[in-house]
């Protein structure tokens, strides 16, 4: 299937965050951790293929797994095959394809 999205939280995220996640359904996961970047890391990289995190004070990052930009560009290549294996990205696949290609993950909100 295609990648799981997550946010991760620690205790001190806002409430109303959690709430607004929750109405969200399936489609975005939410998972709590220990704070510290170091532990909210952890459980982004181990629990999700996209993943956000971020603590009360602002430190976090955007994550993608090597598992889900594979996925993402495989469907693109397909977008332009003309052997019948036809494929296209949605939207929010494009866009997720699109913020792999901004967001530079080795530096986290340090940008």
């Amino acid at each position: 299937g295609l990648a799981t999205i997550g946010v991760v939280q620690t205790a001190y995220a806002n409430g109303g965050s959690t709430a607004y996640l929750k109405t969200l359904g399936d489609c975005v996961r939410t998972a709590y951790a220990k704070t510290g970047v170091k532990h909210l890391h952890h459980v982004a990289v181990t629990r999700f293929d996209v993943s956000v995190y971020f603590e009360a004070n602002g430190h976090g990052a955007v994550l993608f797994s090597p598992r889900a930009v594979a996925q993402l560009r495989h469907l693109a290549e397909k977008e332009s095959a003309t052997d019948g294996e036809k494929a296209s990205l949605g939207p929010a696949q494009r866009l997720l394809l699109y913020a792999d290609g901004l967001i530079n993950q080795a530096v986290g909100d340090a940008f």
